[in-house]
């Protein structure tokens, strides 16, 4: 009798691992299957960087604005995180629609507003941005 129903809980395991796999088939799956009922900012972010990924531009857009909208300000290290996310996923979203002049200031403003993060430094010299 044991050894059937180890044998029952072994074959329900498996056959509910197989209905996950397809979620693991690439990282935008993966995401859009995170942000199901989430209200958490970071699982948006990464959202918004898979969709970027993919040059699905205006979903990169509206996931990192879903992001940003669930950064509870109470929280404001985890905000100050999002946002700076955000904001470079922004800067390359308008390279991508060719508006290089307004990836500039975006980048520019990100820069300037968190000086210590490398990435928006990073971006900010690659763009030549100036003040």
């Amino acid at each position: 009798m044991r050894v059937w129903l180890v044998l029952a809980w072994g074959v329900w395991m498996v056959s509910l691992t197989a209905t996950r796999v397809p979620v693991f088939h690439s990282n935008l799956t993966l995401w859009e299957a995170a942000v199901v009922g989430s209200v958490k900012p970071r699982p948006w972010v990464n959202l918004g960087t898979a969709r970027l990924e993919q040059g699905d531009l205006d979903g990169a857009e509206a996931a990192y604005q879903q992001a940003r909208d669930f950064a509870v300000p109470a929280w404001r290290t985890e905000r100050d995180q999002i946002n700076a996310l955000t904001s470079l996923g922004q800067v390359e979203i308008l390279i991508g629609r060719g508006q290089v002049e307004a990836a500039r200031v975006r980048a520019w403003g990100t820069v300037t507003q968190w000086p210590q993060w490398a990435a928006a430094v990073h971006a900010c010299q690659a763009l030549h941005c100036q003040p």
